[in-house]
C-alpha cells in the first residue's frame, strides 16, 4: 500500500524543495592525478575521493587506505568541490581515512602564541578526522563523497561503477593519468513496454546540470533527457505536446515564457499537464520564500534571477488543466549533492500556496518531492542519475509499480514505489531520505500511463 497522501492547504516545506542552498555564488576548484606519496600500485581498481567544502581555510587533505597515505590535495579557501583519483591495488574491503591540515607555527616552550617559534611552515592537524569503510574491486571505480567542514566531515555516499584500467605498475608521483571510466547505460535509460498515446497531456521537463555562475547539479540533464524519454514512449505524450529545456536553454526568461506563454496558450479545458524539475533550488533566509534556481540563477539575488515555487504552482493552477503533477529532483538540505549551505544559512520553513485554494481538496496541483523535512536528496552515481529520478523511472518502466495489475500505472502507485526503494538505498549510503507527496488527494488518481499493449 502506498504512504498515505499529505493534505496541506499549504506546503510546509522544511528542507524539502529548498532546504539550505546558498546565498552567495561559490567558486569551484577541482583537482585530479596524481600527487606525491610512497605506496607503489599495480592495476586493479579505482579509487575517487570527492570532498564538498563548506567554509574551509586552505588546508591539505592527506588520504589513507588501512593506515598507509595513499595520497593528498590541496584545498583552497573558497573551493567548493575537489577530486582525486588513483588507481589502486588494494583489492577488497578497506579503511579510508582522510586527515585534514593547515599550515601554522609550532613552538617550544609554550602553545601557540607564547614560547619560541620552532617552525613557522608546519603542517599541522586541522579540524576532524574522516573515516569510513570502502571496498575496492578489480576493474572498478569506488567513488566516496563527502561533506567537510571546520567542525565535522559527514559522509554522503560510497557508490562503485565500471571503468578500465590500463595493466601497469606505476608509483603515486608517476606521469600515468588517470583511467577514463567507461561510458555505462543505465537500465532506466531504456524503456520497456510502451504506453498509450495521450494527446490530452502536457510535459514541461527542465534539467539544468550546468550553470552559468554556480555548481553543477550533478545528473540533472540525465534526469531530464530520461525523463522525456518516458514521456513520449511510456507516458504516450506526442512530442509537440513537450517541451524540453537543458541547460542554458533554461532561462529565467525562458522559465517564464514556458510557465505563462507557452503551456496557458496551448493547454485545452480539462487537459493534464506534468512537470519534471531537476536541478537546483535556493532560499531567501530574509522572506522564506524558496526559489528554483534557473541557469543564470544568481543565489544573491534570487528575488530578480530565480523563480519563486509558489509563482510556478499558482501559474500552473491557472490554466485550464484540470490536473497538473509537479515532480521535483532539487535542492537539498545543503550536504547533498547538488547543493552547498551558505555562512549562516539554515533548513527554512517555506510555505507555498497550492493554487490560492482554500483547502487542498480544491486545488488542481499535486507535487512529489524528493525528500520529507530535512533530508538529504542523494544521487545514485551507479547510474548517473538522483536517486529520486531513477526509481522513478524504475517504476514506470514495464509498468513495475502498476501493483494492481490493471495495466494503469497511477500516482500513488508511483508513490508507493519510490516509499519502498528510495528510503531504504538511501540509508545504505547512510542517509535519511523519504520522497512526499503534497496536495490534492484526489489526484493520487492521476493516471501516469496506461499499457499500450
Amino acid at each position: 500500500m502506498a504512504p498515505p497522501l499529505i493534505r496541506l492547504t499549504t506546503l510546509a516545506l522544511t528542507g524539502l524543495l529548498l532546504a539550505g542552498c546558498y546565498s552567495r555564488p561559490p567558486t569551484r576548484h577541482i583537482e585530479r592525478g596524481n600527487y606525491g606519496g610512497a605506496v607503489d600500485f599495480i592495476s586493479g581498481g579505482m579509487l575517487t575521493v570527492v570532498i564538498h567544502m563548506d567554509r574551509m581555510p586552505s588546508v591539505k587533505a592527506k588520504i589513507f587506505l588501512d593506515g598507509m597515505e595513499w595520497g593528498e590535495t590541496s584545498i583552497y579557501s573558497g573551493s567548493d568541490i575537489i577530486e582525486h583519483s588513483e588507481p589502486c591495488s588494494l583489492i577488497g574491503q578497506r579503511r579510508l581515512e582522510v586527515r585534514f591540515f593547515k599550515q601554522g607555527a609550532t613552538y617550544s616552550g609554550g602553545t601557540s602564541g607564547s614560547g619560541t617559534v620552532t617552525d613557522n611552515t608546519a603542517w599541522l592537524p586541522y579540524g576532524p578526522v574522516f573515516s569510513t569503510q570502502v571496498e575496492i574491486a578489480a576493474g572498478r571505480e569506488t567513488v566516496v563523497d563527502m561533506y567537510a567542514k571546520k567542525e565535522h566531515v559527514d559522509l554522503m555516499s560510497v557508490s562503485m561503477r565500471e571503468t578500465t584500467l590500463a595493466s601497469t605498475s606505476q608509483s603515486m608521483d608517476s606521469s600515468s593519468q588517470r583511467a577514463a571510466p567507461a561510458t555505462l547505460e543505465s537500465p532506466v535509460d531504456t524503456v520497456g513496454v510502451p504506453g498509450r498515446r495521450r494527446t490530452d497531456t502536457w510535459a514541461l521537463v527542465v534539467g539544468i546540470e550546468a550553470y552559468r555562475d554556480i555548481p553543477p547539479a550533478k545528473f540533472a540533464e540525465n534526469d531530464a533527457r530520461a525523463f522525456m524519454l518516458y514521456a513520449a514512449a511510456v507516458m504516450g505524450i506526442p512530442e509537440e505536446n513537450t517541451r524540453l529545456m537543458l541547460n542554458d536553454r533554461a532561462t529565467r526568461t525562458d522559465l517564464h515564457i514556458a510557465l505563462t506563454e507557452w503551456l496557458p496558450r496551448n493547454i485545452g479545458a480539462g487537459d493534464r499537464v506534468i512537470v519534471f524539475w531537476s536541478g537546483h533550488g535556493a532560499p531567501d533566509p530574509d522572506t522564506n520564500q524558496g526559489y528554483l534556481v534557473p541557469y543564470d540563477g544568481n543565489p544573491n539575488y534570487l528575488s530578480a534571477s530565480a523563480y519563486p515555487v509558489s509563482d510556478v504552482i499558482a501559474q500552473l493552477s491557472e490554466t485550464q488543466a484540470a490536473e497538473v503533477v509537479v515532480m521535483l529532483d532539487a535542492c537539498f538540505s545543503g550536504t547533498g549533492p547538488r547543493s552547498l549551505l551558505p555562512d549562516g544559512a539554515r533548513p527554512l520553513m517555506l510555505e507555498a500556496d497550492i493554487g490560492g485554494a482554500d483547502s487542498a481538496g480544491e486545488s488542481s496541483v499535486v507535487v512529489l518531492t524528493a525528500t520529507g523535512p530535512g533530508q538529504i536528496a542523494m544521487s545514485r552515481h551507479s547510474d548517473e542519475h538522483g536517486l529520486f529520478t531513477y526509481h522513478l523511472l524504475d517504476g514506470m518502466k514495464d509498468f513495475k509499480a502498476d501493483t494492481n495489475r490493471d495495466g494503469r500505472l497511477q500516482l500513488d502507485e508511483l508513490f508507493g514505489h519510490l516509499g519502498a526503494n528510495v528510503p531504504g538505498e538511501a540509508n545504505r549510503q547512510g542517509f535519511t531520505q523519504h520522497p512526499t507527496l503534497f496536495g490534492n488527494e484526489a489526484l493520487s488518481a492521476f493516471e501516469i500511463a496506461r499499457r499500450g499493449d
